[in-house]
């Protein structure tokens, strides 16, 4: 089972920009809201004729969401007419939020079960982000997938341990340095999909409509083999 903790290592912005990638490689169309004042909603899905609006917190393991957090996400929900609501967080749900998702037909994700998420949303997939690692001993470079399994040890081709102590969060991949600079604002830029276009956009959209072609391999730095 993937890490959850690695979520949790995120900066909230972070943490929403990689739920919205989870949610387009599982075939959603993902249209990303301002950071702030987003009207109680972080993404809208659209999937099979079917739209969503979806809410991230990036809590720690032991914070609770409450029944206040999923009725303001039903508001967003009647206020663009979805057909249904998501809720993601690296926490856990009180009791009262579990009985009022349950009555309103809203998919609750909590640290314990987002990790499931990323494994049907990463399943064999070639894209996965991987690091490189360097071993301390020969310079042999190591590769390791992020979202993966596998031991965070290895050994290279001279069986020197080898050893991967880097997340997401490390990673930054929301703002890397090969982000886009949105050129209106000064801001890092970050990835947005629309009418089924991937591309970089302004935190500040739709008020800024300024946009770069999107390529992953980008933000990450690709496998040897790519």
């Amino acid at each position: 089972m993937i890490r959850a903790q690695l979520f949790s290592q995120m900066s909230p912005r972070e943490f929403e920009d990689a739920v919205a990638q989870l949610f387009r490689k599982l075939g959603y169309e993902v249209e990303q809201t301002p950071y702030s004042n987003d009207g109680g909603k972080d993404a809208i899905l659209w999937k099979d004729n079917k739209k969503f609006v979806i809410e991230c917190k990036r809590y720690s393991k032991g914070q609770l969401t409450g029944r206040r957090d999923l009725q303001i996400l039903v508001a967003a929900k009647h206020d663009v007419q979805a057909d249904g609501a998501l809720f993601i967080s690296t926490g856990r749900f009180a009791r009262t939020a579990i009985e009022y998702a349950r009555e309103n037909h809203i998919t609750l994700y909590d640290g314990d079960h987002l990790p499931i998420l990323v494994n049907q949303a990463f399943a064999e997939d070639s894209t996965m982000p991987h690091a490189r690692v360097m071993c301390d001993l020969c310079g042999e470079i190591v590769e390791f997938d992020i979202f993966s399994n596998a031991p965070a040890i290895k050994t290279c081709s001279k069986l020197h341990e080898v050893v991967c102590d880097i997340s997401l969060g490390d990673l930054n991949v929301a703002t890397s340095l090969r982000t886009p600079v949105c050129p209106v604002h000064g801001v890092p830029m970050r990835p947005m999909t629309k009418s089924w276009r991937e591309f970089w956009g302004c935190p500040e959209y739709p008020r800024c409509r300024e946009s770069v072609p999107f390529k992953m391999a980008s933000r990450i730095d690709p496998p040897e083999s790519a």
